[in-house]
């Protein structure tokens, strides 16, 4: 094995499809918040 920082194919996908899902989960969340739907006051306490 070489020096240096390998990261596989499968790994590089892994971690962009992570990264994608977490940036949808944020916007739900901020859409939620703003959209002012029942229950985010609840959430915020």
């Amino acid at each position: 094995m070489g020096g240096g920082i390998h990261i596989s194919p499968y790994e590089a996908s892994w971690r962009r499809m992570t990264l994608t899902l977490r940036g949808l989960f944020l916007n739900a969340q901020q859409l939620e918040s703003a959209a002012g739907l029942p229950g985010s006051d609840n959430r915020r306490s």
